[in-house]
């Protein structure tokens, strides 16, 4: 393969229900879609025992009070004001996998909860969930890392894809790592069955030989199926935890206090209020949401660049060879 054009890599579709193979003819601009191949999921119940203690609690009035103990966790409920109810629903969720009320599960049983098989994107993704490193997954583990993950930017998520294959922090991917990301991302299926070196050319516009953060991007602006799977994964947590629409109210949340602490930083007064505003504080309130949003709790937990290894220096050109 000595050169890629615009139909070399289709585009990423918004959202699918189950992952499809989409392939593009270079000489028809058709779709053609074959269904994917999932590995089967066995997703474990929680026991009657447990459903009928839970709904007795509820009919009595009795509802239960998650608490989160983890300080990362505990950071991140409180930054997103999240809500005892909407707790009690992640709470439900992890254990449907934690059916022996251990209070644990594995990160194999995490990814069954989001039918996703395990690949080395994901498996970079579990350096979030066990925060204290004993291989298990607790409940305030996974609560941060849907915290994070979920909370992620188009660019965040680009920015961790290449974090995760960045491993001197150079702030550049050479060849050798370049050819490891876009393998592991899409699960062993090279993109590229020709000369990596033609195609890591191609994307490398100030010609030094490595791919920085802004050509990485550029990659995903004309080959958005490339990274599809990073975004897929968002879109398999939120679906599968606190649902699309209630992450989408969250992010809508944030935005709004965004706009509200940059107008606040600019006139160093509160916007007026308007009757829209009044009535969504009004109904926050009445769900058990918080005013204000800690916006630097939420950014200090995005991917940042990191600094060279070397500083002022950056890979030889020799590692290409």
């Amino acid at each position: 393969m000595t050169a890629l054009d615009d139909h070399s890599l289709p585009t990423r579709s918004r959202r699918t229900s189950s992952p499809t193979r989409i392939m593009v003819s270079p000489s028809k601009k058709k779709y053609e879609e074959l269904p994917a191949v999932r590995p089967a999921v066995y997703r474990e119940k929680p026991s009657t025992f447990k459903r009928a203690i839970r709904k007795l609690k509820l009919y009595l009035g009795q509802t239960e009070r998650i608490e989160i103990h983890n300080p990362a966790a505990k950071e991140a409920v409180r930054a997103l004001c999240l809500t005892q109810r909407q707790l009690r629903r992640l709470k439900m969720k992890f254990e449907t996998i934690d059916i022996d009320n251990s209070g644990t599960m594995d990160a194999a049983e995490f990814f069954q909860i989001l039918d996703e098989a395990r690949t080395p994107l994901t498996d970079e993704l579990l350096s979030l969930i066990d925060l204290d490193g004993n291989g298990t997954v607790e409940f305030d583990e996974f609560v941060n890392v849907l915290m994070t993950y979920c909370m992620y930017s188009k660019e965040d998520i680009l920015r961790f894809c290449f974090d995760c294959f960045d491993k001197d922090h150079s702030n550049a991917v050479d060849e050798s790592e370049f050819t490891l990301l876009l393998s592991a991302v899409n699960n062993g299926k090279p993109l590229f069955p020709g000369n990596f070196r033609t195609a890591l050319e191609q994307f490398d516009s100030n010609a030094d030989g490595l791919i920085d953060f802004e050509e990485f991007k550029a990659i995903d602006k004309r080959y958005p199926l490339i990274f599809f799977p990073a975004f897929r994964l968002q879109d398999m947590m939120q679906r599968h935890t606190l649902g699309e629409s209630t992450w989408k109210r969250i992010h809508e949340r944030v935005n709004r206090q965004r706009r509200l602490d940059e107008y606040r930083r600019t006139h160093g007064k509160d916007p007026p209020v308007s009757l829209a505003d009044k009535a969504w504080r009004a109904l926050s309130c009445s769900f058990g949401a918080q005013d204000e949003i800690d916006i630097f709790a939420i950014d200090k937990r995005k991917p940042s660049i990191a600094e060279p290894s070397t500083p002022g220096r950056r890979k030889s050109h020799s590692s290409l060879r």
